[in-house]
């Protein structure tokens, strides 16, 4: 037996909260946005309202058979009526597909649906929906499931895919699988699908270089005066309200400012009392300003190599400025870790 905390004989004192169970793994983005936003990407952007809803009654011009399947629109499936079905004749990679699907995919989609198998299938104990690069029938991104039981409804969430492109002439394909995940299943084998609905996902902008800053609607990368748009369906990581900034500083032989946070960007809300606790590899003395005055928060003060709460000459900030930079009194290498916490006052 696997335990998340604590051991067969040690118990672990505390409280866990908006503990979540996944049976696959995260993928960067949803990383990302749970770390700088506790929220995961695919709950922004409104994106709990399915974009579009599949609808099975006429299956003509919208999911049709590839490779011999058989697809219909079916009623009596199991209590469901205007279910999509998929029979199998025995060649590999039957499926049902629909082309140009339209403006209905995006950068980040997710999808949700229901499927079912009967109980006289022979190989076919599962599905895969896949996704296509533009205009052809190469898989560009596809989640496979496996039912758990025959003759009843089962509902599936998928992550969160990402595509390359928003193109309206990608294809929509789902394929009857075996239980090792093959595309060629016993022929007369039946998947039937309901309530397959697609979803826009949100996105959590990770900033890490130091010359990225931000400014109204656009990435600026300084070094080569590049301009990006940032999209609508964007979020970057916005300056804590209250809470814990955390990060890691490196210097190579170098005397020079950096931020706290990695990047040059506001950390702070207007009106704060920080408090910061700091560790160094190679102990030393740094000033710690706000991004204009070098030593506003500390001047020559030493951080150690174990966990200390930084001796501050100003405890509290209006906002003027809201980032935190760290600049070694001499020539310095090493790396600083931070922990910074924000109380808005």
């Amino acid at each position: 037996m696997a335990y998340l905390l604590g051991s067969a004989t040690e118990a672990s004192i505390g409280r866990i909260s908006s503990l979540k169970a996944l049976n696959r793994a995260m993928s960067a983005a949803e990383l990302a946005s749970l770390y700088a936003s506790g929220v995961e990407s695919a709950e922004m952007a409104a994106s709990n309202t399915p974009e579009y809803i599949f609808d099975f009654l006429n299956t003509d011009g919208v999911f049709t058979g590839v490779s011999g399947a058989t697809v219909t629109a079916v009623d009596g499936i199991f209590s469901r009526d205007d279910v999509l079905k998929i029979e199998s004749n025995g060649s590999s990679s039957t499926r049902a597909r629909r082309v140009n699907i339209g403006n209905h995919l995006f950068l980040n989609t997710k999808f949700t649906i229901m499927a079912a198998i009967p109980s006289g299938n022979v190989t076919c104990t599962g599905f895969r929906v896949a996704l296509t690069e533009p205009g052809t029938d190469a898989i560009e991104v596809s989640e496979a499931y496996q039912l758990s039981e025959t003759d009843t409804w089962e509902s599936f969430e998928s992550g969160i895919l990402a595509l390359a492109t928003e193109d309206s002439t990608r294809r929509i394909a789902i394929y009857p699988i075996t239980d090792s995940g093959g595309i060629t299943v016993t022929s007369g084998d039946i998947v039937y699908v309901d309530d397959l609905s697609l979803y826009k996902c949100g996105q959590t902008a990770n900033l890490g270089a130091n010359n990225i800053q931000l400014a109204a609607g656009q990435w600026i990368e300084t070094e080569n005066n590049a301009h990006a748009i940032i999209p609508d369906d964007a979020r970057v990581i916005e300056a804590k309200q209250s809470g814990v900034l955390k990060g890691g500083t490196t210097f190579t032989a170098s005397a020079v400012g950096q931020h706290i946070c990695g990047a040059d960007a506001v950390v702070l809300p207007d009106n704060v009392k920080v408090t910061m606790n700091m560790k160094a590899t190679v102990s030393a003395s740094f000033d710690i300003g706000d991004g204009v005055d070098q030593d506003y928060y500390a001047a020559a003060v030493t951080i150690g190599t174990e966990w200390g709460e930084v001796s501050l000459l100003k405890k509290f900030h209006d906002g003027t400025n809201k980032k935190i930079v760290l600049t070694p009194v001499s020539t310095y290498t090493g790396v600083v870790t931070s922990a910074v916490r924000v109380d808005k006052l």
